[in-house]
């Protein structure tokens, strides 16, 4: 009977064992969890607004607002002050002359969250790998409705702020992050501290534009709906499925693969199918064809080049030079993913957080 007993203790801790440790199993359709935070990021306050409204006034030197770096972030303090310009936000700084931080665990966190992101009295740009990103915070105004407001930082100010609804529901506060890439993050603050509620690089095909803040302002994603049928595909180099238009195919063969440099490649005659852009090919130089309706009258044919071990291709019949050059493989050409997508006009996200890529088969204006 104690033997019985004492296997049966066995079993249940490593049941247990086997619950704690298993790791994060991706959910299907190409939505998936992210390994990696994103870039780090900071935003430098640059402009206020007094109080009384009326001008823009610049700081004497550029300060940070908000910082970001592996998965944690940073506010700075803020007072307010008075001077020729009136009443407004101005840096706190120490001894020193040095910004001083918000302490994680300042039971004010929040409010003052809220005077860097959404007050409208502070203007400043991004400094990060990021093009654009949108920072949100999380409000209810009665006991049913619920939305985000959002502003975008980028390299140049912008004055505006933007509202969204939500696809879920946060604690009052939550700050929400949203890049070019449509890698998504949330923060929510459960009373100390913010920590990471959710973190996803997007397929935007399952979400309504109108409930992420920011997706309905960043690249090609507000063009999905006006083709019916083209959306998008998804593939991973960790995953050999691939969602095409929300369905999802399982392939034993690798159709997006990442060269020594972590270069992202793709199966140039998978692209081909995809895109539905005619390929023909000798085992040496292989020819891509795409009809892209760019505008709704305006229909131009992109033809595409390319030669295995070659960093050389022509676009139309002019020489360009890819990233990295084409290999073989025992499935077929692979050719750099980016570059290819770009050439091709097809809109191209590639994610490092999770190692996925987005390629849209709908036609949109290329994103820079």
């Amino acid at each position: 009977m104690n033997v019985i007993l004492n296997l049966r203790k066995f079993v249940l801790v490593l049941v247990v064992f086997a619950i704690i440790v298993t790791p994060y199993s991706s959910p299907s359709f190409g939505i998936q969890k992210m390994i990696w935070p994103q870039d780090p990021f900071t935003i430098i306050a640059y402009e206020y607004r007094s109080f009384s409204g009326g001008s823009f006034w610049s700081f004497k030197k550029p300060t940070p607002m908000l910082s970001y770096e592996k998965g944690k972030l940073t506010f700075y303090e803020f007072e307010i002050v008075e001077d020729e310009t009136g009443k407004h936000y101005s840096p706190v700084l120490d001894e020193y002359g040095s910004p001083v931080k918000v302490d994680p665990a300042d039971k004010d966190i929040v409010k003052k969250a809220e005077k860097i992101i959404t007050s409208r009295r502070l203007f400043g740009k991004l400094d990060g790998p990021q093009g654009r990103i949108a920072l949100g915070m999380f409000s209810q105004e009665d006991d049913n409705y619920y939305k985000w407001k959002y502003c975008i930082f980028g390299k140049d100010i912008n004055r505006s702020q933007y509202i969204s609804g939500t696809d879920k529901i946060y604690p009052v506060g939550s700050i929400s992050y949203l890049d070019e890439d449509y890698n998504f993050e949330v923060q929510a603050y459960h009373g100390h501290a913010y920590q990471v509620e959710r973190r996803e690089a997007l397929n935007p095909e399952y979400y309504d534009r109108y409930e992420i803040p920011g997706l309905a302002m960043f690249g090609e994603a507000s063009y999905i709906n006006r083709q019916s049928g083209a959306g998008y595909l998804w593939l991973s180099a960790k995953d050999p499925k691939v969602v095409i238009n929300t369905v999802e195919y399982a392939y034993t063969d690798f159709a997006l693969v990442l060269s020594e440099s972590n270069t992202p490649f793709i199966d140039l005659q998978f692209l081909s199918d995809v895109l539905f852009a005619p390929m023909t090919g000798d085992g040496e130089t292989y020819t891509i064809q795409r009809l892209c309706n760019i505008k709704t009258t305006e229909v131009e044919l992109v033809k595409l080049t390319l030669t295995k071990d070659s960093k050389k291709a022509l676009i139309d019949g002019k020489e360009v030079e890819l990233s990295e050059p084409p290999f073989m493989t025992d499935t077929g050409l692979f050719v750099p993913l980016i570059d290819v997508c770009k050439l091709l006009k097809a809109n191209c996200h590639y994610r490092t957080t999770d190692n996925s890529a987005l390629v849209a088969r709908f036609f949109a204006p290329m994103n820079e």
